[in-house]
């Protein structure tokens, strides 16, 4: 842990980098640049990238934390003009983006302003059909050989007690400055400091009489997304900041520390009265087994109190909450924040005689916590209850997920189990590939045309059930049943989506299922007298999972999975099987399996596929396995785009027959 500096004995003050009027200087030299230092193959290259990071006090009450941005890029091929000519402003809920502007500078030094009707607030649709907010504009006149800045400050609700600030772009950067102030408070007893990743940073030192300190680093390289990459803070240069106490202690007694202070932080809000035992026993009274009682008094938390930022709290609810002063009040009121429905839900556990306790992780998409760094940035609670001698982790504020059941984000990670004597490590469980389970059946016709038409069914389990829950839990039913049809139209285009039934979101007592009637016209092409189609309707369109023959980074998967697939297939009248040969079976064990096995009986075809992956709770591996797990997919990719042939039946009386 590094200081950045020392807390002065100062009044609060507000003051951000000033720049409204004056660009920086441009140097000929970078006007007429024709190729990039960095990496000379580069398209563009960010000459310099500012950023100012200021907490402070705004009207003498508010604590803000405040980013500026300053960015200058200078653009080399037609290929950089179409790819950073237009800039996507991404941010996060409780952010907003102010303050924008930019220009173009040409060759010659000529200029033009962006201009301020260019600028657009807007939802951006992302890979995997994830969606962000963005501020976007176009830069004008961007041709090879110019240079585009641009500048933007982002605003947020509240000072950021740890903050990530990335020092890596997807072009190469020749200068990454970071402008950094602490928040200045007497009363305030901590230092800001910072700890940098995956780069070495210099000492930050004092901006003249501005209050911010300043650090630059030189030749960063380009940042190159991979399907399943571990979170940036294993992969991309940063440095966090954040406030902490000096405390010079051992990686060992600093979490012991840690874990004792939490665990003291929490204990007096957990209360265990007579009322609260009577709600555990009543809750459990016909309970066969701890896990049984633990399930209940989960159940009992998730229907009877309602979390006051959740969909089923109403305006009212919001508008006249007031903080519960105990685990108590909480079942009594049945209101509370998702922290105090884990705490009722540690009270209720007590009360049937289980250790219980708060435990505290972070989410490995997030960032993968190493112990030895001393961060204290645990921001996810979850419950630990020992069951049977073992650590049993329980999210019930989380409403999609089923009791006993942690979202896969908070599987396989250290977790920190708090007590006021003894805190302990652990790790979390990773949850089958059996558990979380596809499995899907179909019963479909395929006419002469090539025309495909049935019904479809699927149930998922475990983690892919909680990612279509949490998906769909916010929107009305029409909005599910539209959501779920463009789903499949954007992978199956000109599909025709109807009589969809989806499973209540909110409903954890069961699988979800999904079921809906599929129509394709020219789904198989016809060519003379055969007919050319894909068994595997569920996986048609499917991009392959690994494409680059190369990698940088290791593979972290979320979770292991497993399909399962029937499919009837009613082949169309005067016609039989050409060919009727399945893709080989795939045995890579120990991690998984794939095999597809193709049955004809009469006039339909019989298609059954299993694929297996993370077996044994496998889903990272070192970058070195890449080449097998490329050449592991692609087979299977091949496998679910393999054709099967069928042609007119010169004799169809003697073809039924055999």
């Amino acid at each position: 842990m590094k200081p950045l500096f020392a807390f002065a004995a100062l009044a609060f003050v507000y003051a951000l980098p000033v720049f409204a009027v004056d660009w920086k200087p441009i140097a000929a030299e970078d006007l007429n640049l024709q190729k990039a230092r960095v990496d000379p193959s580069a398209d563009a290259e960010a000459l310099s990238w500012d950023m100012w990071v200021a907490d402070s006090v705004l009207n003498n009450q508010d604590l803000n934390t405040t980013y500026t941005h300053y960015l200058r890029v200078k653009i080399f091929t037609d290929r950089g003009v179409q790819k950073y000519g237009t800039v996507d402003l991404e941010y996060q809920p409780k952010e907003h983006i102010g303050e924008v502007a930019g220009r173009t500078i040409q060759p010659d030094g000529s200029i033009q302003e962006l201009k301020k009707d260019a600028i657009f607030d807007h939802v951006i649709e992302k890979r995997r059909h994830s969606k962000v907010h963005a501020v976007s504009f176009a830069m004008p006149g961007v041709k090879a050989g110019s240079i585009i800045e641009y500048r933007w400050r982002v605003f947020t609700d509240g000072v950021q007690l740890y903050q990530f600030l990335l020092a890596q772009r997807e072009i190469p950067c020749e200068r990454v400055t970071f402008h950094i102030k602490p928040l200045s408070n007497p009363n305030y007893p901590y230092e800001m400091r910072y700890w940098p990743f995956n780069i070495t940073i210099p000492e930050f030192k004092r901006e003249g009489a501005t209050g911010f300190s300043v650090a630059t680093i030189k030749d960063i390289a380009a940042y190159q997304d991979e399907e399943d990459t571990p979170p940036y803070s294993e992969t991309r240069p940063w440095l966090v900041i954040y406030y902490s106490e000096n405390r010079k202690e051992s990686p060992e007694k600093f979490w012991k520390t840690e874990g004792k202070n939490r665990y003291n932080a929490y204990k007096g809000d957990v209360k265990v009265n007579g009322e609260v035992k009577e709600i555990a026993e009543k809750a459990a009274a016909a309970a066969a087994s701890p896990e049984d009682k633990l399930r209940r008094l989960y159940e009992y938390c998730q229907k009877n109190i309602k979390n006051v930022y959740g969909d089923e709290a109403t305006d009212t609810d919001r508008q006249g909450f007031k903080p519960n002063r105990n685990s108590a009040e909480v079942l009594a009121r049945g209101l509370g924040t998702g922290r105090d429905i884990e705490l009722a839900f540690v009270a209720l556990a007590t009360a049937q005689g289980f250790d219980a306790r708060l435990a505290y992780l972070c989410d490995r998409e997030t960032m993968i916590l190493h112990k030895e760094t001393m961060i204290p940035f645990l921001p996810v609670d979850d419950v630990a209850v020992n069951v049977n001698g073992k650590w049993r982790l329980y999210d019930p504020a989380t409403r999609f997920l089923e009791p006993g059941r942690v979202r896969w984000q908070e599987e396989g990670v250290n977790v920190l189990v708090a007590d006021g004597k003894d805190p302990q490590w652990i790790v979390s469980n990773v949850t089958s590939a059996e558990e979380s389970q596809y499995h899907r059946t179909g019963q479909i016709k395929l006419d002469e045309q090539g025309t495909l038409e049935g019904d479809l069914h699927e149930i998922r389990t475990g983690h892919p059930a909680e990612e279509w829950r949490a998906g769909y839990l916010r929107h009305s039913q029409q909005e599910r049943e539209k959501m779920f049809g463009d789903e499949i139209k954007n992978r199956l285009p000109g599909a025709e989506v109807t009589a969809v039934q989806l499973s209540d979101p909110a409903d954890i007592s069961k699988p979800v299922s999904l079921n809906y009637h599929l129509k394709i016209e020219n789904y198989a092409t016809r060519t003379g007298k055969r007919l050319f189609f894909a068994p595997a309707v569920f996986e048609m369109n499917e991009p392959a999972r690994y494409v680059s023959s190369t990698r940088k980074y290791d593979v972290l998967m979320k979770y292991p999975w497993s399909e399962v697939e029937d499919v009837s297939i009613e082949l169309p009248a005067g016609y039989g099987l050409d060919q009727s040969d399945a893709p080989g079976s795939l045995g890579f064990e120990p991690v998984g399996s794939y095999g597809v096995k193709i049955l004809k009986m009469d006039k339909r075809l019989l298609y059954h596929r299993e694929f297996t992956f993370g077996k044994n709770g496998g889903f990272y591996f070192p970058v070195t396995s890449y080449p097998v797990l490329r050449k592991v997919f692609a087979a299977i990719h091949d496998g679910d785009s393999h054709l099967l042939t069928l042609k007119v039946q010169t004799n169809p009386a003697v073809t039924a027959n055999r």
